[in-house]
């Protein structure tokens, strides 16, 4: 059986199957890099407040500066609209859907073209948006099956160029965030371990706003703990974000692959966008396993 994307008719199970595998751990990989930025963002809040726990800060000295992560949010929704358009459209049941999907797609490309976020480095070429553009134009217009997939995999084609370049600046700016994620679990773990390790601290300052802390065995029990696993996190933290970095690599190799399956359309084709899927699979499974366990 020909292992066409085939928008027209219905899908062979097996290309049906890879685009929806590819969907679902591309938006899995996108909603793990937007936790790093989650992350980065909450650490950064929690050093303040424990500087404001020790130094006794007022209100109107709580002034956190927020990360500005708008360009990098917005990259990483399109990337997810796009993986969930090509599932749609990879689906027995499209045929009302197909115009609206393609109009979508359309503008998800753009939306990612005009990004200055992503445009930062080095502007997408406009003749690879006119490609896809026009591929996108004509999935919308043709009925002939074999003519949609061709289509479909021009437009999969002029679309990777945008994909590629979204991804690598994505890749280029992970150092920034784990450095300011390092820098504020340093600052947050530091101010814990003084306040535990010097519990009379106020008795040999005479500053107006030193704290004096009463606590249990229970609650000191519980304040180390919440030291050793901010210590956990910063000792896994350089090897979490080299696996996060090779999985947004394993990402454009996955994308390439299944574009490659589709084209040729062979035994080998196939059972590589099948290993590509599972190398991203197991590293997304790697990176939810060490938040797990700091966790538990």
């Amino acid at each position: 059986m020909v292992a066409f994307l085939i928008l027209a008719g219905c899908t062979s199970q097996p290309s049906q199957q890879l685009v929806k595998d590819y969907a679902q751990q591309s938006i899995k990989v996108h909603h793990t890099v937007e936790s790093v930025y989650v992350n980065a963002k909450q650490a950064r809040i929690d050093a303040v407040l424990s500087r404001a726990v020790r130094d006794g800060l007022p209100a109107a000295k709580l002034n956190i500066t927020p990360i500005a992560d708008t360009g990098q949010q917005q990259a990483l929704a399109d990337l997810v609209r796009y993986s969930h358009l090509l599932s749609d459209l990879a689906s027995k049941d499209h045929s009302s859907r197909i115009d609206d999907a393609s109009e979508q797609l359309h503008d998800t490309l753009t939306d990612l073209a005009d990004n200055p976020f992503v445009r930062d480095v080095q502007a997408i070429n406009e003749s690879d948006i006119s490609l896809a553009s026009t591929g996108i134009n004509a999935l919308g217009r043709v009925m002939s099956d074999t003519t949609r997939h061709q289509q479909l995999l021009a437009v999969m084609d002029a679309g990777q160029p945008v994909i590629e370049q979204t991804i690598a600046r994505l890749r280029q700016d992970l150092p920034h965030w784990q450095m300011a994620t390092r820098v504020s679990l340093n600052q947050a773990l530091s101010i814990r371990m003084q306040l535990l390790n010097n519990p009379n601290r106020c008795e040999q300052h005479r500053e107006r706003r030193c704290i004096t802390f009463h606590t249990s065995y229970d609650q000191r029990l519980n304040a180390y703990r919440h030291a050793y696993h901010t210590k956990q996190k910063l000792l896994g933290l350089d090897a979490y974000f080299a696996r996060l970095d090779r999985t947004l690599s394993d990402y454009v190799a996955m994308h390439n692959a299944i574009i490659a399956s589709l084209r040729l359309d062979n035994t080998a084709s196939v059972q590589g966008a099948r290993r590509a899927i599972d190398t991203t699979k197991r590293h997304l499974d790697a990176l939810s396993d060490f938040q797990q366990s700091l966790k538990e």
